[in-house]
């Protein structure tokens, strides 16, 4: 019997065909429906970085086929991590998202050229999870970049088309003041 706690007690394996383990990269949580034993559907989730999910390829798959926006595959956006496999082996959780912690701080060891050519094409979560790490690791140069990338690519408030709409209307909000 291994030690849990060593690195070799933590080495992962999918213990039956068709497994796969996944590692959350976030502080959130990430939901997804699994089928247990007896074929019924139910929930299983991962809470904050490091915790594990064991799931089927099966179940894997039909959960991405549920999500209409692929930004939002927690299997290629960045929030969950394969840790059994290279997930680049499977066409359909290749990503460039993929990305441990290490691999962040080595972005961060990048001149400025580099630095911006890797980390534009991220998703957001990847682009939160490195502003996160800035005060730590990064240059002024490359914490300024990601503040700037993330105010421009994922501002929060303003208007919106709708709002427009919304305050332009005679009996809208904007009639009653």
């Amino acid at each position: 019997m291994s030690d849990f706690y060593t690195p070799e007690g933590r080495e992962v394996r999918a213990s039956r065909n068709e497994q796969e383990v996944w590692e959350s990269n976030i502080a959130g949580r990430t939901y997804v429906e699994i089928t247990d034993h007896r074929g019924a559907p139910r929930m299983a989730s991962t809470l904050g970085p490091g915790q594990r999910l064991r799931i089927s390829t099966e179940d894997r798959l039909r959960a991405q086929e549920r999500i209409r926006v692929a930004e939002y595959d927690p299997f290629t956006n960045g929030s969950l991590r394969r840790i059994d496999r290279d997930q680049s082996e499977d066409e359909t959780t290749v990503t460039p998202n993929a990305l441990s912690e290490d691999d962040l701080k080595l972005i961060f060891g990048l001149d400025f050229e580099d630095f911006v050519e890797e980390v534009t094409p991220l998703s957001e979560i990847n682009h939160r999870r490195l502003k996160a790490m800035a005060p730590v690791h990064a240059t002024m140069q490359q914490g300024q970049f990601l503040d700037e990338l993330i105010e421009e690519k994922y501002a929060i408030g303003g208007d919106t088309p709708t709002y427009r709409e919304l305050m332009a209307e005679p009996e809208g909000p904007a009639a009653r003041r």
